[in-house]
């Protein structure tokens, strides 16, 4: 997930039957997709971005078999690129507009 000011960008990649499961950008075969936060962890988030005072984070979650998030860190510079290329999200604006506005 790589949030940008308040604006999210969550994408899912299903590793289970990958080659490396622990780090999903190994798999290059993967197939990410934009992927629907619910509301409630999209919400602990934005709180724990604010009080972190991150404008930006590259945020990863593992979703359990039984639908449970678990949160494993946030990247204050992680990558994005190969996220917005898979799966048409507009980071890189999202990311522009931020920086516009803090000027």
């Amino acid at each position: 997930m790589t949030a940008v000011d308040k604006a999210f960008f969550a994408a899912s990649a299903d590793v289970r039957n990958a080659i490396y499961p622990q780090d999903v950008r190994m798999n290059l075969d993967v197939k990410y997709e934009p992927h629907d936060l619910p509301d409630d962890i999209a919400a602990s988030l934005k709180t724990l971005m604010h009080k972190l005072g991150l404008v930006y984070g590259a945020i990863d979650l593992r979703l359990t078999p039984d639908g449970q998030y678990v949160f494993l860190e946030i990247n204050p510079a992680g990558q994005f690129l190969f996220i917005e290329q898979a799966t048409g999200q507009k980071i890189s604006a999202a990311l522009a507009d931020a920086l516009l506005a803090e000027t």
